[in-house]
């Protein structure tokens, strides 16, 4: 993620900034395994998003639950929020992440509800 947003690949161009903040976010990126612990939580920063929302699910451990398929791990992302976008790949290339975001601003420019018609 941190190679995508780089001088190379530079999501800058696309109007694509980081945020740490829920409330000034319209994208959540969730990377890496879940566990059954943290998916309340990731839930909690996902509701304190305003609407519209999306969900970027990176990695093979955040769109299936990757190789770890045990008692604490959630397998996938789409178990506890809704995911717009999967970037496959352990750990995504950066053009992998830079084609999922791609991908989710021509689902938001095809929009005509007022918020997501996939919710």
């Amino acid at each position: 993620m941190m190679a995508a947003g780089s001088s190379h690949h530079d999501l800058d161009r696309l109007g694509i900034i980081f945020r740490a903040s829920p409330r000034q976010a319209d994208a959540m990126i969730v990377a890496g395994t879940v566990t059954k612990k943290m998916a309340p939580v990731v839930r909690r920063v996902y509701d304190q998003m305003p609407e519209p929302r999306y969900v970027v699910a990176m990695g093979s451990c955040a769109c299936s639950g990757g190789v770890f398929n045990t008692y604490h791990t959630v397998q996938g992302a789409d178990e506890f929020i809704p995911v717009d976008v999967y970037v496959p790949g352990c750990p995504p290339r950066p053009e992998a992440l830079l084609e999922g975001l791609i991908r989710l601003q021509e689902r938001i420019t095809k929009e005509q509800f007022r918020w997501s018609c996939w919710r």
